[in-house]
């Protein structure tokens, strides 16, 4: 008999689990057309294209022990390789612009382009123009007799 007050605690425990020929058709299917998806969007290509229902975290969880997903705390993480810095003054000059109230109602919005060596990290100028545009921009002279060279990107 219970005391007067008290609240009976129920435990429920699911038993629901998936028959083992369903992980392995669902395994399967994903390892044939859908290893580079995510365990959500594999779970909704299931569910659309194939009419198997299954939870994300259930299939997140065959994938894992599939070998087709890694979790987030097993991936490697991506080095990014830097890129050095050039070796002269004025070989990679960089420009970079802000349009802002820089005056703030002292004068009109205009930008401020910056134009930085990429060799010594050196501000090269400061200039102040209307409109941010290439024909400020292709207007820089790094000094006497060195035009700016163009670098692609590789």
């Amino acid at each position: 008999m219970m005391a007067l007050g008290s609240i009976p605690t129920i435990t429920m425990r699911t038993t629901t689990r998936l028959p083992p020929q369903l992980q392995a058709e669902a395994v399967e299917i994903v390892r044939e057309r859908y290893a580079d998806f995510g365990p959500k969007l594999a779970q909704e290509k299931l569910l659309e294209l194939h009419h198997i229902r299954v939870a994300k975290e259930t299939l997140r969880k065959w994938m894992t022990l599939a070998g087709l997903w890694l979790p987030r705390d097993q991936r490697l993480r991506k080095a990014h390789q830097p890129r050095h810095r050039c070796e002269c003054l004025g070989e990679l000059v960089q420009i970079d612009g802000c349009e802002h109230a820089w005056f703030e109602e002292r004068g009109p919005v205009c930008s401020l382009l910056v134009y930085f060596d990429d060799a010594t990290g050196r501000l090269m100028e400061l200039r102040f123009v209307e409109v941010e545009s290439a024909s400020f921009l292709l207007g820089f002279d790094i000094g006497p007799g060195s035009p700016p060279r163009r670098r692609r990107r590789q």
